[in-house]
């Protein structure tokens, strides 16, 4: 049986007396322990409606002057005595027994210490626990120390903790407790404390504090060599002593994740105690974390074992073309499945020959790999055994990845409704599925926002969003939450934020947008005017023509908004990106103003959030999913169905496709799905998206997807402060290099290009089932010369590794700021100015619960689940030949200077442009 308690900071009860009552109410704790209750005489009537009738209370009160105080509130029925002790100066201190049962109680000390220097405070508190006689039981000491406990370097925190420890009192709390991150406040026990939670609340500057009495209190040594044990596995054991430890001790997995999660970390705590060495701590240790997981599994992987064998043949054999693998029963033994690198031959005379697999070997079965030089079907076209391989090989893979028509909108998608249909080979590796739960399921965010889920209230107040999203931050999401009103900032994220597609340049003012010179002389000055500046280059659009009319969704049974906006933008002298104009329809009129810098401060704020929510919704559905997400899903599939693995361009390709259909195959299940987040908590839903895909689908153009021609078409070329095309150009042209190599080496020739069959049909399928045969997007649906094909392949690589981090891994950093980026809206767009006002603006911006679901969401997709390879990083080796190793070197070399140029522009930036950085661009779109 456990005994729940809490421990909060009200930051004054008097004034939260009813948000008391309903988490005793909900809750239910056997104690609740409060500090800072500003409470004042008995009679107060705050004190009365603040305590369900089911409850008693116990308080100390400061004795002169405004705030502190402590209270204890146990449930009636529960033996609770209040202990005299000696008062410890400047803080306010509550001792007391509470019987759990008739062999276990609780002695324990309930401190509220004000910010400030430590002074006597640990001495006069060392005394008062001596006191009490704490050792013989079961003791607790808990409250606000205001003391830094979550750093050991802090004096004061060492100083407290050198006052427990001789009584066996061991911190429980390790993580932030206070909305700037660090723990000040704290629950000692002599006893194990279980199912310990941390939890904002919306009005406390500081969390919620849940846990778990269980059991009778252990020996004080005993407790303190356990603790010694794990301070020491977490600080002192490597990854490479667990990796050895998993191939001595594996770790039992059934396959089922949820399960798996559990025996993984009893495994690894198991294994942590047997292995750590001797250490005295002053701390005890924090949980352990998701990378040791990762730094594990992944260290056990690479060990692959190595068999050798000798096989004796009179004859010589000649050059080898192709092997055979044969995987049988043995014995009792039940059949498990066996992962391949590669199989090396060395032949009597010294000749080396590499077969590359890198696959699953499952079942009873035979398994044909060619030798790894690259070739094409031309080649083979006299050598029937090699050509029946290749033959084979496609009839099989076109067997396993069928199309599927998910939407008759959408491309065609793999044929598979949920990840456990997928073949093993496209599969996540085991480590990156279990990092992927545990941001998932596990992570402190998601714990943390655990009182926010479902609630369908409004937001109190801006400040009541900063003490939710502290819970985890980057510098720019930071930076995000401290400027986003600011027009300069607003018209940055055009160029470098997370959807730097849609800008483009403005020659003529559009009928339907009738902006004024006298309506943006406030921005532009008395010497110059609107035709001018259309003229000089310097004026730019955001149109969002394409979601007029686009079906707005229901949430909580409540109609949600959207709006088509266009957005007039100034480059200024200082290079700066200026809104000038903003009109939230595309129908002018008299209920659809133009709003202005000029208006007051709440108009042009929700006028710019309506565009910001707007934006929202084509990047999620357009920029982010179909143009990343989807198209790198239709040349995975056909590179899979229609490219053999000794073509060179399946050789350059298969790196650039891994866990490509299982992250796509997961969005589908929990993200676009009837019931995912898209569902849930955007104003877009299913219905949307279909509609906004299909809209897309209709004009999208090749040009558009690739980066220099899509510039082109924008005007948007010489924009000044645009890194995403600075990066993103450069890395276009490694790309491009690259690819130009293999394609030279291999194919000598236009015609060698014209008469490839399996080229061909490779891009003929990609026209064919991912841009749906229109003709009129300017897709090519055949290659015809060596520049057609590098071009296109330049483009393949790029989408799915570069433009797809260009466009996700800034998600958390200006989206998790919900009005930088709200996902719906609950009130239609305003039809008259001087209305706006922050109450107004917190009523139509999405709800509680919306909002910290959406935040998870962005953190899942920009959070990189471990098992990452890099671009450029190919340790698989497909290719065996010198050549394109020497091409695969050049492309890494040229993407570490990349990274060099990125880091040092980065060193004088407010906001560092790091998402087209090739260190931390993955190969493929896996997350």
């Amino acid at each position: 049986m456990g005994y729940r308690c809490m421990l909060l900071n009200t930051r004054s009860a008097c004034k939260h007396a009813q948000d008391i009552f309903e988490l005793l109410d909900t809750v239910k704790p056997l104690c609740l322990m409060l500090t800072e209750t500003w409470w004042g005489e008995f009679s107060n009537p705050d004190v009365v409606t603040a305590i369900p009738p089911d409850y008693n209370i116990f308080r100390k009160d400061r004795a002169k002057g405004r705030g502190g105080g402590v209270a204890l509130v146990v449930r009636k029925g529960t033996p609770c005595a209040i202990l005299p002790v000696k008062d410890i100066r400047g803080s306010e201190t509550l001792a007391f027994s509470i019987t759990l049962s008739p062999h276990q109680s609780v002695k324990g000390l309930l401190v509220y210490r004000p910010p400030g220097p430590l002074g006597t405070f640990s001495e006069d508190l060392d005394s008062v626990l001596l006191g009490l006689a704490l050792k013989a039981e079961h003791c607790i000491v808990a409250g606000d120390f205001n003391v830094r406990m979550d750093d050991p370097s802090d004096p004061a925190a060492i100083k407290l903790s050198e006052a427990m420890t001789p009584l066996g009192l061991i911190p429980y709390l390790q993580e932030p407790t206070h909305e700037k991150g660090h723990t000040l406040d704290q629950v000692f026990s002599s006893s194990p404390l279980e199912e310990i939670e941390i939890s904002p609340v919306l009005w406390s500057d500081h969390s919620l504090a849940k846990f778990t009495i269980k059991g009778i209190a252990k020996p004080v040594a005993a407790l303190a060599q356990q603790q010694d044990r794990a301070h020491r596995a977490y600080h002192r054991v490597t990854p490479e002593m667990l990796a050895q430890a998993a191939v001595d001790h594996p770790c039992p997995l059934s396959g089922d994740l949820d399960g798996d999660l559990e025996t993984l970390q009893d495994w690894l705590l198991d294994r942590l105690k047997d292995l750590a060495p001797e250490s005295t701590p002053r701390l005890t240790p924090k949980r352990v974390s998701a990378p040791w997981f990762t730094a594990a599994l992944l260290a056990t992987r690479q060990q692959c074992k190595t068999d050798v064998y000798h096989i004796r043949e009179k004859k010589d054999l000649g050059d080898i073309q192709l092997i055979r693998l044969h995987k049988e029963p043995f014995s009792f033994f039940p059949e498990d499945s066996w992962f391949c690198n590669q199989v090396t031959v060395e032949s009597p005379a010294g000749k080396i020959y590499h077969f590359p697999c890198y696959r699953w070997i499952e079942g009873y079965l035979t398994v044909e790999l060619p030798e790894g030089t690259a070739t094409l079907a031309s080649a083979e076209v006299h050598n029937s055994l090699l050509l029946k391989q290749r033959e084979n090989e496609l009839k099989e893979r076109r067997e396993t990845y069928k199309w599927k028509v998910y939407h008759k909108a959408f491309p065609r998608c793999i044929d598979v409704d949920n990840v456990k249909e997928l073949d093993s080979n496209v599969k996540y590796s085991i480590s990156k599925s279990l990092n992927f739960a545990l941001t998932q399921k596990t992570s402190t965010l998601e714990t943390k926002l655990k009182g926010f889920f479902g609630r369908q209230e409004s937001w109190k107040s801006l400040q009541d969003l900063k003490r939710v999203f502290w819970t985890h931050k980057t510098s720019t999401s930071e930076y995000v939450s401290q400027h986003w009103k600011e027009d300069a900032f607003f018209g940055y994220q055009f160029l470098n934020g997370v959807d730097p597609m849609i800008i483009k340049k403005c020659n003529r003012i559009p009928d339907n947008f009738p902006v004024t010179d006298s309506m943006v002389a406030y921005i532009l000055g008395p010497k110059t005017n609107l035709t001018v500046e259309l003229q000089r280059g310097k004026i730019f659009i955001a149109d969002f023509k394409i979601l007029e009319g686009v079906p707005a969704n229901i949430l909580n049974g409540h109609q949600q908004y959207m709006a088509a906006p266009l957005c007039l933008l100034y480059l200024s002298p200082q290079d700066e990106m200026i809104p000038l104009a903003i009109q939230l329809n595309q129908t002018p009129g008299p209920e659809n103003p133009i709003f202005l810098p000029s208006d007051n401060e709440w108009d042009w704020l929700l006028a710019k959030m309506w565009v910001r929510s707007s934006n929202f919704s084509t990047h999620q559905a357009l920029s982010h999913f179909l143009r990343t997400h989807v198209f790198a899903e239709v040349f995975c599939i056909s590179t899979l169905r229609q490219l053999p693995m000794s073509h060179p361009l399946y050789k350059l390709l298969i790196p650039h496709h891994r866990y490509t259909l299982q992250i796509n195959t997961l969005a589908r299940q929990v993200l676009i799905g009837p019931g995912g987040s898209f569902d849930k908590s955007t104003a877009i839903g299913i219905a949307g998206l279909a509609e906004l895909i299909s809209r897309d689908m209709q004009s999208l153009t090749y040009t558009s997807i690739c980066i220099a021609d899509d510039l082109k078409s924008r005007e948007v070329e010489s924009l000044p402060n645009f890194y995403y095309r600075d990066d993103g150009l450069k890395i276009w042209s490694a790309i491009e290099s690259y690819v130009s190599g293999i394609v030279d080496f291999y194919y000598k020739g236009d015609k060698s290009i014209q008469t490839d069959p399996e080229l061909q049909a490779w891009v003929r399928e990609i026209f064919k089932e991912g841009f749906l045969e229109r003709q009129s997007s300017g897709v090519p649906s055949s290659l015809k010369t060596r520049a057609e094909l590098i071009k296109y392949l330049t483009m393949v690589i790029f989408t799915g590794s570069a433009q797809h981090a260009a466009v996700n891994s800034g998600q958390f950093d200006f989206l998790s700021w919900m009005p930088n980026g709200p996902g719906t809206m609950r009130q239609p767009p305003p039809k008259t100015k001087g209305t706006a006002t922050l109450e107004s603006v917190l009523e139509i911006l999405p709800e509680v619960g919306t909002t910290t679901a959406l935040m998870v969401t962005v953190r899942v997709l920009s959070d990189e689940p471990g098992d990452m390879r890099p671009l450029g990083t190919l340790p698989d080796e497909h290719f065996t030949e010198e050549e394109p190793k020497r091409c695969i070197k050049a492309f890494q070399k040229r993407l570490s200077q990349i990274s060099a140029e990125i880091e040092s522009r980065n060193a004088s930036l407010p906001v560092k442009y790091n998402y087209m950085n090739p260190k931390v661009i993955e190969n493929s779109v896996s997350i």
